[in-house]
């Protein structure tokens, strides 16, 4: 987690990192940029639920939310128009990209490691004043936005498992602390997770 913290924490993208889970994903990690946009400081959403980001009534389809949902559980890539709420709970819309990004495996049982990583757009007005038209979006951005976090991350992993190696030189055995969740991964490159939501949908 605190790796996480890291590669996003001083981003100005709006960017969080979450969790996923059975029960509702949990933010580990929230960006500058997400800060500014939703007026929520990190300290406030860290081990949180992502719903307490959600409008009342979610301006979003059916259709949207289930592959949305499926999105978060699968990590596979999608995108939609979502309607948030601030942290004075002012309502806006914007638009996230939802992507899964695998950072190792548990030691245990070899099991996928993954956050979920979520780029946002705030819709409300573009430089003209005008609410934003999502024919007129920048996606380049949203994959600069998510290229960028994921090679801050590769950094973080590189340096700790530099450090992880530097520590246990001298060792014969690996000795895990069971109260050390970093040590309870095995740290790998991360990459992204594939998938395509429509498919596992029909």
């Amino acid at each position: 987690v605190e790796l996480l913290k890291a590669a996003v924490g001083g981003s100005l993208f709006a960017v969080t990192m979450a969790e996923p889970g059975a029960d509702a994903i949990r933010i580990r990690a929230a960006s500058m940029g997400f800060e500014e946009m939703c007026e929520w400081p990190a300290t406030a959403l860290l081990g949180r639920s992502g719903r307490v980001l959600d409008a009342p009534e979610g301006e979003i389809l059916l259709l949207d939310e289930a592959k949305c949902r499926m999105a978060q559980e699968c990590g596979t890539p999608w995108s939609c128009v979502r309607t948030m709420r601030k942290a004075s709970g002012e309502l806006f819309n914007a638009y996230q990209h939802i992507r899964g990004l695998s950072v190792g495996a548990s030691v245990d049982g070899g099991e996928d490691v993954w956050y979920l990583l979520t780029v946002y757009i705030d819709m409300t007005e573009d430089a003209s004043g005008g609410p934003v038209d999502q024919e007129t979006l920048d996606y380049g951005f949203l994959e600069d936005a998510a290229t960028s976090i994921a090679a801050r991350l590769a950094a973080e992993i590189s340096q700790e498992l530099a450090a992880r190696s530097a520590f246990w030189q001298g060792f014969d055995g690996e000795v895990l602390d069971p109260d050390s969740e970093r040590d309870l991964i095995r740290l790998a490159p991360p990459t992204w997770r594939r998938g395509d939501v429509k498919a596992q949908l029909a």
